[in-house]
């Protein structure tokens, strides 16, 4: 896993932490009735959902990419080993005189 991964990892954890945190906090806030805290809370998990959002979405894309380049290199290598078995094959036939 590169820096940017991790870094992407770290940062949608700490969103998710922060979705939590904010729920928590709101439902505080509603169950001691203090509409500020309410509010904030409600904000703070509104922001950690945004940034879970984003680099969920980001993750999505990286592990997409990864596949699309793990299929293509699979292709090739069928592609490869194929060409492999019919160049035997005619050279079996070229020694067997055909």
């Amino acid at each position: 896993m590169d820096d940017q991964q991790s870094t992407d990892a770290f940062l949608g954890w700490l969103g998710h932490k922060g979705a939590m945190g904010g729920a928590l906090t709101s439902i505080m806030g509603w169950a001691l009735s203090d509409r500020g805290t309410a509010t904030i809370g409600i904000l703070i998990g509104l922001g950690g959902l945004a940034v879970q959002i984003y680099y969920k979405r980001k993750q999505d894309k990286r592990e997409e990419a990864q596949a699309v380049r793990d299929q293509q290199e699979h292709d090739l290598r069928m592609t490869l080993r194929q060409d492999g078995f019919e160049a035997r094959a005619e050279l079996r036939e070229d020694a067997n005189g055909g």
